[in-house]
């Protein structure tokens, strides 16, 4: 009869190395979980690696491959480290980090503060010449005082500085041209009086004689007659353009002529008065420039409006026209008729008996 598994002797055979008797199984066990239970888990602190651990030979009689069975823990003791200390360098120092840009922040610095006292300096030694110039007394003698200005009246004063008078008492006429013109022609022909601007443009004031009874434009027509053959047989100008003007309340003729001769091209304005005529002519200095773009043409409005007849030559006498219609009508020639200027025909309706007025 056979005995059940459960009732059987177990007979613990000792370890042939160890001479050590294995406990039963339900002892192992129970050891194991027991120890498995109460070792405390410590991490490892160290920089060696841990051995691994060797499994154990156990010997004897084991339970059958069926039958659970649990191996016993590794019970190996944790091996304590000690904490790590870092062990001091003479390469790494906080102290002795420093910025990469702390020098030239230094030279920057440094450089700053030589250009701050510089300007100091530059601007104390301003302040102490300005000083000095104000405040100390001056090595030079003190000017006089001026003495003061003589009284003046008004006819005393000149116009304005920057211009000359001409005035011609044997010519009876005055006129104000610009202080920069300088004479170029005088006591040569006594009835010509030129000037010259810096542009080297010419101002001319011609004074010839006027037959008594002669308008101004039969003196033009005679004129213009005499140039055909003036220049060695030959034209000496050439008449382009002709308009009326009025020269402080005198009837003239302003005519855009070309001197063949020396081939410039010009304008002159006729001013009759009693016995004479003056002709005030504007010339470029070269045939490049137009006479309208010449220094000398433009203070035009400044002569004409200073422009005055004096001494016997100052009033002007009209005639009485010999019809009762003057011809105002437009001249093929382009040259204007005097006697059309209102002031002449206000002055003919009011002295010439049975005069009407212009004809157009």
């Amino acid at each position: 009869m056979e005995t059940p598994p459960d009732q059987m002797e177990t007979h613990l055979v000792p370890d042939p190395e160890s001479g050590i008797i294995p406990a039963p199984e339900d002892e192992l066990i129970t050891q194991a979980e027991d120890k498995t239970e109460h070792i405390p888990f410590r991490p490892v602190e160290s920089s060696e690696p841990f051995p691994p651990s060797q499994p154990e030979t156990m010997s004897g009689t084991f339970p059958p491959q069926d039958m659970d069975f649990t191996p016993p823990m590794n019970t190996m003791p944790p091996v304590e480290t000690p904490p790590f200390e870092p062990t001091p360098s003479s390469e790494y120092t906080p102290s002795s980090v420093t910025p990469m840009d702390s020098e030239p922040r230094k030279e920057s610095s440094g450089t700053l503060k030589i250009v701050l006292i510089a300007f100091a300096l530059i601007l104390v030694g301003t302040l102490v010449g300005v000083l000095a110039a104000n405040f100390l007394p001056s090595m030079s003698p003190l000017p006089s005082a001026p003495p003061p200005p003589a009284s003046e009246t008004p006819s005393d004063l000149t116009p304005t500085s920057d211009l000359q008078t001409v005035d011609s008492i044997d010519y009876s006429f005055t006129v104000q041209i610009p202080s920069s013109w300088q004479i170029v022609s005088a006591g040569e022909f006594p009835y010509l009086f030129q000037y010259q601007a810096p542009d080297e443009s010419t101002f001319e004031i011609l004074v010839q004689d006027l037959a008594a009874g002669t308008t101004l434009l039969e003196y033009l027509a005679l004129q213009d007659q005499i140039a055909l053959t003036a220049f060695e047989g030959k034209p000496s100008k050439n008449v382009i353009s002709s308009t009326e003007i009025t020269v402080n309340g005198i009837a003239g003729i302003e005519r855009e002529e070309e001197f063949l001769a020396a081939g410039l091209t010009g304008r002159t304005i006729y001013i009759p008065g009693k016995t004479k005529i003056y002709s005030l002519s504007f010339v470029p200095g070269s045939t490049t420039i137009p006479v309208v773009s010449s220094q000398t043409y433009e203070a035009k409005q400044t002569i004409i409006d200073s422009f005055r007849l004096t001494g016997t030559e100052g009033t002007v006498s009209y005639t009485c026209p010999t019809t009762e219609f003057v011809d105002c009508l437009p001249d093929p020639s382009g040259v204007a008729n005097p006697q059309c200027q209102p002031d002449f025909l206000s002055w003919a309706k009011a002295n010439c008996p049975g005069f009407q007025g212009a004809a157009l």
